[in-house]
């Protein structure tokens, strides 16, 4: 087939850039209607040159700019019609027909070898555009693999929507600390009997950490529901096989293990025969203190397109196995603390109260020393991914409590008028929180 038609008007066409260059354009990538095309020169007959001009999609054009697919295949695997035209020196087109790839001369078909060897300068249209595309890739192939958690309220007083302090205290920093602890946990498990220098286990975990992370892919709002991806691309860059196949999965294992919203008894057997107490606390309890409380809902699903169910610890064993209780080790505070002294005070108002003081701190100290660590921390529902322990000095002065501490650059002093030595601490431990660790 062979049909002469009007002049082509190559005006309506939007040259991109010449992505073959010889002395002249050899072929050069134009755009109408926001639709690609190449422009290839196949043949110069004295003063006319003679070019073929076919639509491609952008997959195809990216496949070519990157090498996956030569330019014969463009041509051969072409259905649509081609603009044969001829041009003069001048610019302009002085012949042009429609022609499908069937009727076209052989001699104006490219080698079957015509693979491009292309590396596009910074200022290049085509480096922005690779970029973009490699992203689009990318992010589709995670979104395909993602799975959904959702983090919604119970409370009518708001309707369906979270509350960005809600959301990130309740939900995100607790996930957060789950999952961190999990890889952690299971890192040991792996490799501690490979890795026996424990310097060299931490420092080994903590080359790969970022790595590990999930990759949000998707989001939605009022309720707050994520696709989380696990990153398999990114994961190459770990050299060690053993290393590399286990950052491969552990994302797959986390939701799995911990964000199961159904343990059988082999599953837990499993659990507590792979994981210390320690470590099965620090994994779980972040999750439970979400999924049972009764102000939220914690759910999970597989793909996009399915129902969530519910994450809950449903019985009594599932806690026991996941969540054990761990004896408190007594905590290292001054045995000054443990004297304690009741005073009155009179007010102007000749109003009396009771204050607690430590007895010492009217007798020979001025201050005495409290170690804030991370059974602390846990009792306020914060979550650390690693052991830590802050010196405070308590003292009274003027019936007052002066609770006080210095982390780094940063000092933290507060003043308390109340009786109850726990709530002064655990007030404390949440500045301390707030101001230095987020």
């Amino acid at each position: 087939m062979n049909n002469k038609n009007n002049i082509l008007d190559l005006s309506k066409f939007d040259k991109i850039e010449d992505i073959i260059f010889y002395d002249e354009p050899i072929l050069t990538h134009l755009k109408k209607n926001e639709e690609n095309y190449l422009m290839y020169l196949v043949d110069t007959v004295e003063d006319t040159d003679i070019y073929l001009i076919y639509k491609i999609q952008e997959s195809e054009l990216y496949s070519y700019l990157t090498s996956n697919i030569s330019l014969y295949e463009l041509f051969s695997k072409n259905s649509n019609p081609i603009f044969k035209i001829k041009q003069n020196f001048n610019g302009e087109v002085i012949e042009s027909n429609v022609v499908f790839i069937e009727n076209i001369d052989e001699k104006y078909l490219p080698i079957s070898n015509s693979f491009l060897e292309f590396k596009p300068s910074e200022k290049s249209y085509y480096k922005k555009f690779i970029e973009n595309y490699n992203n689009n890739i990318y992010l589709e192939k995670l979104r395909n693999e993602a799975f959904y958690v959702k983090f919604s309220s119970n409370s009518a007083m708001y309707g369906d929507t979270i509350g960005l302090i809600e959301l990130s205290n309740d939900f995100l920093t607790k996930i957060s600390s789950s999952f961190k602890s999990f890889i952690k946990a299971d890192f040991n498990v792996n490799f501690r009997e490979k890795i026996t220098d424990k310097v060299a286990l931490r420092k080994t975990i903590s080359a790969i950490q970022e790595y590990l992370d999930y990759r949000i892919v998707d989001l939605n709002f009022g309720s707050f529901e994520m696709g989380l991806a696990v990153d398999t691309v990114m994961k190459k860059s770990i050299e060690d096989k053993e290393v590399n196949k286990w950052a491969t999965n552990i994302g797959f294992k986390f939701k799995n293990i911990v964000l199961d919203n159904n343990f059988d008894s082999e599953e837990l057997d499993a659990i507590s025969n792979s994981y210390s107490k320690k470590e099965r606390r620090e994994i779980f309890k972040p999750i439970y203190d979400i999924s049972n409380n009764p102000n939220y809902r914690l759910q999970i699903k597989d793909r996009k397109t399915e129902k969530y169910s519910n994450i809950k610890f449903k019985s009594s064993k599932e806690r026991e196995i996941l969540i054990p209780n761990i004896p408190v080790e007594e905590n290292k505070i001054s045995k000054d603390l443990q004297i304690v002294q009741i005073t009155t005070v009179l007010d102007k108002n000749k109003n009396t109260k009771t204050v607690k003081v430590i007895e010492d701190l009217f007798s020979t100290k001025q201050d005495v020393e409290y170690i804030i660590d991370n059974t602390r921390f846990e009792k306020n529902g914060l979550y650390l991914d690693k052991d830590i322990s802050f010196k405070v000095h308590i003292k009274t002065e003027s019936g007052l409590i002066h609770v006080s501490t210095r982390i780094g650059e940063i000092g933290i002093h507060k003043i308390y008028d109340t009786d109850n030595l726990d709530d002064i601490l655990n007030n404390f431990t949440k500045i301390i929180h707030s101001r230095v660790i987020i």
